[in-house]
């Protein structure tokens, strides 16, 4: 029980540029949680009845909304301290530079998340034939898949909370959680998040299905 009170980190621990891979994992997994949460926030207020689900999921964590924020810090680490993988692009601490590192970054982040709601819809709907979300009746949406209210949305949030959150964050798991306990949670929950992940495809490529496991329309409680 000692080894989970101390926080001391082997030597030989891998890093990610400035972190622990054990950290970045219980990052992607908060980050996850939250993607399911927010994902809930956004259809509660946009469907009829405030209804608020599974999301396709078993648990409640969506894997690509960790993976979103690991890609992130790994190609452009954070709006403030801007890069291209390793290499720094914005070393001056100018203002002008600040405001360059934070246009390119929120350009970059838009661009990537328009992308990929498009490629992502567009293979899934070919070879399932299912329509996962439909932004048809949204203003300004690019393809049913994607929007600029939505994606400019997104991205603002991404550079909020990679700018203001994320470096504390992880600082504080460097600094105050342990180690040992890191890694259990981050190899035991983040399996399960993995499989969760590879089952709802499973479904959505050999059924052909959209489980929905649960839904409450809040509606019906006011």
């Amino acid at each position: 029980m000692t080894e989970l009170v101390n926080n001391k980190i082997p030597a030989k621990a891998k890093k990610i540029y400035d972190y622990h891979w054990v950290y970045m994992g219980i990052c992607m997994i908060v980050a996850s949680f939250l993607g399911w949460v927010s994902e809930n926030i956004f259809r509660c207020i946009a469907s009829e009845n405030h209804t608020i689900d599974s999301r396709f999921m078993i648990l409640p964590f969506i894997a690509p909304y960790g993976l979103a924020v690991f890609a992130a810090y790994f190609a452009l680490g954070t709006p403030d301290k801007m890069r291209l993988f390793k290499k720094e692009i914005f070393r001056d601490n100018t203002r002008k530079d600040r405001i360059l590192s934070y246009v390119c970054y929120g350009t970059a982040i838009f661009v990537t998340v328009a992308l990929g709601e498009i490629v992502v819809g567009t293979i899934y709907e070919a070879i399932t034939g299912l329509t996962l979300w439909n932004y048809s009746n949204i203003p300004l949406h690019i393809t049913k898949f994607t929007s600029i209210p939505t994606t400019s949305a997104l991205t603002i949030l991404a550079v909020i909370l990679m700018r203001f959150a994320f470096t504390p964050f992880m600082n504080f798991l460097e600094n105050k959680m342990n180690y040992k306990l890191a890694l259990y949670i981050s190899i035991i929950l983040g399996s399960l998040i993995v499989l969760d992940c590879l089952i709802m495809m499973f479904n959505f490529l050999v059924y052909g299905e959209k489980n929905i496991y649960w839904h409450i329309d809040l509606a019906s409680y006011f």
